[in-house]
Order: structure tokens, then sequence, then C-alpha cells
């Protein structure tokens, strides 16, 4: 276990929740009724950080050779106009040199849905130099490849523009959900400028999945008397024999 079910400021256990929503690198934004939570911590080359609250963390991974820690930016903002719908959620970004995971806790167990939300902010589609870049990285949910050499850019068909892609049916067994992103190798490394690579997420959202109705019917035992409750009209009558929900 990363770190308990406490509350950092209140020093009290936190009551499991059924949604976790962040704001990857930016400020506490609500988007319809929705509260997207802040995520601006600067980050490190190696690094666990777990919210106020509790309910999720990040941890963050990697560095690169002869270049001081403090000139790497590891989150990055849009400096240009976005047009996007919600677009306060694709004006920051945080990103990694190595490996990026997000972590939901104090989950209730059951199955999730889950959406990250992407949109390249860093390189260009115009003929200078910043257009060369190309970012390529693997994304895992609980331990499960989802997509491999991930580039936004080509995913959402150009830059500054969102892509948002969803895994459904995730299984939560231990209060915790793990979204991973990992460099591996793929796309360039130094352009336009060095440590423009790696991971690079913008939003991240984790909502239960309404649970099935439970069809036919429940029976129900009070003071020696066997009863049937029907689905159809929710009545409760004596079990008798060719009984249907008519």
């Amino acid at each position: 276990m990363l770190f308990s079910c406490e509350h950092k400021k209140l020093k009290t256990e936190v009551k499991n929740i059924s949604s976790v929503h962040i704001n990857c690198g930016g400020p506490r934004v609500t988007v319809g009724k929705k509260t997207y939570e802040a995520d601006e911590d600067p980050g490190g080359p190696a690094i666990f950080v777990p919210s106020n609250e509790n309910y999720w963390g990040y941890s963050s991974t990697g560095s690169i050779w002869k270049v001081k820690d403090n000139l790497i930016k590891r989150i990055t903002t849009n400096l240009t106009l976005l047009t996007m719908k919600d677009v306060k959620l694709y004006t920051n970004a945080r990103k990694s040199l190595l490996s990026l995971t997000y972590f939901g806790r104090c989950l209730q167990n059951g199955k999730y849905t889950v959406k990250l939300h992407f949109a390249e902010i860093v390189f260009r589609d115009n003929r200078s130099y910043h257009s060369l870049g190309r970012r390529a990285f693997d994304i895992y949910v609980q331990g499960v490849n989802q997509w491999k050499n991930f580039d936004i850019k080509n995913e959402a068909g150009g830059v500054d523009k969102p892509i948002i892609k969803i895994i459904k049916n995730v299984s939560v067994t231990n209060g915790t959900l793990e979204i991973r992103f990992h460099y591996a190798g793929k796309g360039t490394t130094a352009t336009p400028q060095k440590g423009d690579f790696g991971p690079l997420i913008s939003a991240i959202s984790m909502e239960s999945e309404p649970k099935a109705p439970t069809h036919g019917k429940i029976f129900a035992y009070a003071a020696g008397v066997v009863a049937v409750v029907h689905r159809c009209d929710f009545s409760l009558t004596p079990i008798r024999k060719g009984h249907n929900c008519d």
C-alpha cells in the first residue's frame, strides 16, 4: 500500500468514493457538474505525491543526462489560443521523461470507466523546427497495456486538438485504480528542446459504472411465511404455482 485512506489535513479515515477527477498539471476547475482537482506539484526526477484529500496521487520518474533537473519542466502550459470544448482541461498538462503513474485510491470496489484527456500543446504544426517533434508512449490501466506507442498528435489529427480515450469495465478489487504512462524509446528526444518527449496527460477521470439491476425474484422470509417480490410490480404476494410477471 502506497498510502492509507486517511485525510492528510484532518487526520481522519476517508470514506470510499466512486469517482475521481484530476486536472493534470493545472488548477482546480469545474467542467459542467464535475470538479477536477488541482495537480500543480512541480514534480521531480523520482517522486511520489499524494493529494491532500488522499483520494489520488501520482508518481513520476525520469531525468536527462548532463541537464540540470531545475531546467526540466514537468508541467507545460499552452501559450496560444485554444478553441476546443472544455478548454480549461487542456491549457496545462503534466509530462514525464520516463514513467508517470496516477493512482485512484480509497475507491469503492466494482467496475469503472476511465477517461484520459490528451492534447499536444508542445509541438506545432507550422514550418518551424517545433513541428519536427514526435511523442510516443505506452498506456497501461490496471497493468494492462491499452495503447502502445500512443501519439497524441496523430490520434487527435493535429496539435491543440483534444482526444479522449475511454476504457470501460475496469475492475477495482482493492480500492485502487492505477493508470501508467510509459516512455518506451520511440519518438524524438531533443526537438524542439531536450526533454520534450515522453508521456503527456491533460486530465483524468475515473467513474464507477452503475451496477446492473438484479433480474428475477427476491425471496423474503418473515414470521414463517414465504413470499416473493416480483420485479415487474414490486408487490409482495404469497408464492403460488404458475404466477408470472405478466
